[in-house]
């Protein structure tokens, strides 16, 4: 049974109070010349174009354990990749897999869904062709990363290219920073370029994610911004970045093709599309305008693309600490209201 708990007006730049974010580690990824063999995506070495040092493929469990994921913690549950402590545990398996479910109970016979990355979005993708499995329902696929799709095609989705649908329905992602107004910041799964592109498409974008997630200001938690950038323009990419005051880094991939950040590193971090990625901090304070930021980034030649995600999503489901699920739902403004009103819904998820 749902149980309304509250009902928030929130206002665009206020501030609330200020908690640390978990931080999600390096996902794994490769690093060498991927073809898709449904999609036909490929990724080639952008300097040289021939294909780079290939990194180890991964397998579909590696994939589902968190080897795309946004969200995933290590082993210990509070422990990233990168050596960061979570400052509360990450949502279990069990939590991501309900919020998994209910998501997928919003697809419509004939949708055409886009398919995120990320552990819950993972559990989603799986419930998905439960539900296909079950009931005979129809729909189609459009992955956002080549993980993704192979964990699609075992769960018997039909996969599609983007350019071979008219519409998307929606689409299911997790994400790394998830604020009251349903604002995201994404990336850590190194896939944001092809996920901005299917869920600026969407007619409904749906975040799964654990409480720990969910922070009062984006940025000034745990995560830094990510950025997809051409190596033509890296350095000077670089250098602006710098000299607004931001710290950065280029992600790398070590000698198992696991994603780092630091001196393990032996060679560049690629994107699906060939392309460098940067972590970006100190850009962000509590007097910071996301838009406006957001859209100097865009203005410095050679970024390809941001991880800030703003006034894209539409609802969430976000597994609490307490075992129970938060539904959120942004609800447009309307008679010039300069704010949006969020309704919160707590489910048990024993009903």
């Amino acid at each position: 049974m749902n149980r309304a708990i509250a009902v928030r007006y929130v206002v665009p730049g206020c501030v609330l109070h200020r908690h640390k974010s978990a931080k999600a580690p390096r996902p794994q990824k490769y690093s060498g010349n991927l073809t898709h063999p449904t999609l036909g995506w490929s990724v080639l070495h952008p300097w040289t174009c021939k294909p780079a040092r290939k990194a180890p493929r991964r397998s579909i469990a590696q994939a589902d354990a968190g080897a795309t994921s946004e969200s995933d913690p290590c082993e210990d549950n509070q422990k990233t990749p990168s050596g960061v402590v979570l400052s509360s545990p990450a949502a279990t398996s069990e939590q991501l897999a309900e919020v998994g479910r209910r998501a997928a109970q919003l697809v419509k016979d004939g949708d055409v869904v886009g398919l995120g990355s990320g552990r819950a979005a993972v559990a989603f993708v799986r419930a998905l062709g439960e539900r296909m499995k079950s009931e005979g329902l129809t729909c189609r696929g459009v992955p956002t990363g080549i993980a993704t799709a192979a964990v699609a095609e075992e769960a018997g989705i039909p996969l599609v290219s983007p350019e071979d649908v008219e519409q998307i329905e929606i689409v299911v992602d997790g994400a790394d920073e998830l604020d009251p107004e349903l604002n995201l910041i994404k990336g850590g799964g190194g896939n944001l370029l092809r996920e901005k592109i299917l869920e600026a498409r969407a007619k409904r974008l749906v975040i799964v994610v654990g409480e720990e997630k969910t922070v009062a200001r984006l940025g000034t938690g745990a995560f830094p911004i990510f950025l997809e950038v051409v190596e033509f323009g890296r350095a000077s990419v670089t250098k602006a970045l710098e000299a607004r005051g931001g710290s950065v880094t280029q992600r790398m991939v070590n000698a198992e093709g696991a994603s780092v950040v630091g001196d393990e590193g032996v060679a560049p971090f690629l994107t699906d599309d060939g392309n460098p990625y940067l972590h970006v901090d100190n850009l962000v304070d509590e007097e910071t305008d996301l838009r406006e930021l957001d859209a100097w980034l865009h203005s410095l030649p050679g970024v390809v693309e941001t991880g800030l995600f703003l006034g894209m999503a539409t609802e969430a489901f976000i597994a609490k600490v307490d075992g129970t699920i938060r539904h959120d739902t942004l609800v447009k403004s309307s008679f010039g209201r300069k704010y949006d009103k969020v309704i919160m819904l707590e489910i048990d998820p024993s009903a």
